[in-house]
């Protein structure tokens, strides 16, 4: 950010940052909607086990059964990235 940014913003916001500061609050928002991401896909990843694996289905279930198996594979490589992101923070 350069100094004239930093003072643009410091008049629109009535808020004086450093851009050093700024840094600092991007890399915590940044590490707090990655733990939120981290918890939601293992919450996704629960839930759609639970409908591949169950015995008795409905029609749509079984139509639905190759996204959710697709779903979860997915939400479990992403679930092998980002905490790997969280600590290059």
């Amino acid at each position: 950010m350069s100094n004239r940014e930093a003072e643009k913003l410091a008049v629109e916001s009535e808020w004086v940052f450093s851009p050093k500061s700024l840094s600092e609050q991007y890399a915590e928002a940044l590490e707090r909607a990655l733990s939120m991401a981290i918890r939601k896909l293992k919450e996704r990843v629960v839930l759609h086990k639970e409908l591949v694996e169950r015995r008795k289905r409905n029609k749509r279930e079984d139509e639905l059964k190759k996204r959710l198996e697709e779903s979860v594979a997915t939400a479990g490589n992403d679930l092998k990235l980002l905490p790997e992101i969280l600590k290059r923070i």
